[in-house]
């Protein structure tokens, strides 16, 4: 590659970088405002006339929406392109609508309808978004990118909260529009850029073989722990619910500072110059963090820490956007390590969270602050995942263990993926077989079984492993 590609590859990254930041700063200020703008707060009323808050709509859209993405990765995959266009489109006449669903007659149930579909979108932006964040292959760059968004967003929502009411609206309005655009962009970048390699097959790399997050079960159930807690962190912060209960205003510009920079130097210690496949450690501690957030904003326990008040303002706000990043990075790691494919793995985990949030919202909602309940019952379900990390990693570092002299190492490597993502032992014996080029009448022969058993076994094992076809499954044990 000459000079000039190289300065010319060079730009196409940093383009690409810019174009996610922005793309995920936006994404992310699109709810703020649509629920706690003062010039957006008042549509609640319609909501709050029934007993109801619009938060709820939003958590029932973004949850169907992701489950569905989730549901159908492949089909969701071919409608890229043309969703590029239609889902910024729909979000911003969406977000028109509901801005004046009360001056033009629409009242609660098309609201309700706006709130739902402006959530599906967030929901498709997501993914496409955090599917090109972890497909990076730097993992310094991928930290850098979701903790730049994040205080990006933040920088946005403050700026456009302390606004004229007009401009406020405008910026909501131009919300999915911008995410969309960065998204746009963002993919024609990618596919110019030499070094930016769209991974397909992560699975196969080196790194995955020496994490608990390496088993595909593992990383499910540590990302649905981090979509559950984020959904606690959202549902007992100040944006919990919409209203004008929360709205963002000039108070919010002395809270954000030391959180940002707290957020920043949090993820430089813990992440920065970490082998990737050590970051499980790092998870858990973030994990911590935002459970001591989640206490800190009880104001009787401030209080009798001697803390000032706006500790718990602070620690709201610290927790919410802690937590959204290790909510990422969650996805990020079940994606790299455990080789789920990106749209199932960023379905999956909004899905769990919106789904989380809404139950959450409901149970909450007008019934006073309970967060010493929910951190309490947060934290419990946090250190059981902790322990279910420690005995998956001990069966885990067994499984690797090397092969002795005398024994097939073939069968060894296929034992410990095998362990990896989740095989049975039944799997594993089809998956030997298959490693070794065997045909499915050989496999029918050998194991004694019937040919509809022998397809099942092996549909399986493609859909846990993220191949397609024989050849990439050799490919991927010789690799391992």
């Amino acid at each position: 590659m000459s000079a000039m590609e190289k300065s010319a590859s060079h730009s196409f990254e940093i383009g690409f970088v810019a174009a996610l930041v922005v793309g995920l700063a936006c994404m992310d200020m699109w709810p703020d405002m649509l629920g706690h703008a003062a010039g957006l707060v008042g549509v609640n009323d319609l909501f709050a006339a029934l007993g109801l808050n619009g938060r709820f709509f939003w958590s029932l859209g973004l949850a169907v929406g992701a489950f569905l993405i989730a549901a159908f990765p492949a089909f969701t995959r071919k409608l890229d392109r043309p969703l590029a266009v239609v889902v910024p489109v729909t979000g911003l006449l969406a977000t028109i609508l509901y801005v004046n669903s009360e001056a033009s007659g629409l009242g609660f149930a098309g609201a309700a309808l706006c709130a739902v579909l402006t959530a599906a979108g967030y929901g498709w932006l997501e993914v496409r978004l955090i599917a090109m964040v972890g497909r990076i292959p730097q993992f310094s760059t991928i930290v850098l990118v979701l903790a730049a968004s994040r205080i990006l967003k933040m920088v946005f929502v403050t700026v456009t909260g302390v606004l004229p009411e007009s401009f406020q609206v405008v910026g909501t309005c131009l919300s999915p529009v911008l995410t969309g655009a960065s998204v746009i962009v963002a993919s024609a970048l990618a596919d110019r850029a030499a070094r930016v390699t769209l991974l397909r097959g992560m699975a196969g790399l080196p790194f995955a073989r020496w994490s608990a997050l390496s088993d595909t079960r593992t990383a499910y159930v540590f990302l649905v722990a981090a979509a559950v807690l984020s959904a606690v962190a959202r549902s007992v912060s100040d944006l919990g619910f919409w209203g004008r209960e929360n709205v963002i205003g000039a108070q919010y510009v002395t809270l954000v500072l030391p959180v940002g920079i707290a957020l920043a130097i949090a993820v430089y210690v813990a992440f920065f110059r970490l082998r990737e496949s050590a970051m499980l450690s790092q998870l858990v501690v973030l994990f911590l963090i935002v459970l001591g957030g989640l206490f800190l904003q009880d104001g009787a326990l401030v209080n009798a820490l001697g803390l000032p008040s706006v500790v718990a303002a602070q620690a709201s706000i610290a927790t919410e956007l802690f937590s959204q990043f290790l909510f990422w990075v969650a996805m990020i790691a079940a994606m790299r390590l455990g080789g789920v494919s990106p749209y199932r793995a960023v379905g999956v985990a909004e899905g769990c969270m919106s789904a989380a949030a809404l139950l959450l919202g409901v149970a909450l909602f007008g019934r006073g602050p309970q967060q010493g309940v929910v951190a309490a019952a947060a934290t419990y379900g946090t250190l059981f995942v902790v322990w279910y990390l420690l005995r998956r990693t001990q069966s885990i570092s067994e499984a690797c263990a090397p092969v002795l002299p005398g024994e097939d190492p073939l069968k060894g490597t296929c034992e410990v993926v095998a362990a990896q993502r989740g095989l049975s032992p039944r799997e594993t014996e089809v998956l030997y077989l298959l490693a070794q080029g065997r045909s499915r009448t050989f496999i029918q022969s050998e194991l004694y079984l019937s040919d509809g058993t022998v397809k099942t076994h092996i549909r399986h094992i493609y859909q846990k492993l993220d191949v397609h076809s024989k050849q990439e499954l050799i490919s991927l044990i010789q690799n391992s």
